[in-house]
């Protein structure tokens, strides 16, 4: 729609939760959650099951444009 959005994931020990734009569209459980360290990996991949900015839902070739990028780490 060209504008940004934000994409967002809570990792912990349970499991993950992705949020875009502030909306929680997915979350996992259980079997295969990582307790290992991982990196980051910018991709214009994502697939959020139907929501609107779904990659998968564009023409290819797109792009991203990433206008920054923060982690944390609870404690």
């Amino acid at each position: 729609d060209g504008g940004f959005h934000v994409y967002a994931v809570h990792w912990h020990q349970d499991g993950y939760e992705f949020f875009v734009d502030g909306e929680q569209v997915w979350q996992h459980s259980g079997e295969g959650v990582s307790h290992v360290d991982q990196f980051i990996y910018l991709s214009t991949g994502a697939q959020w099951r139907k929501h609107p900015s779904n990659a998968c839902n564009s023409s290819f070739p797109n792009e991203a444009r990433v206008d920054w990028v923060r982690v944390w780490e609870a404690r």
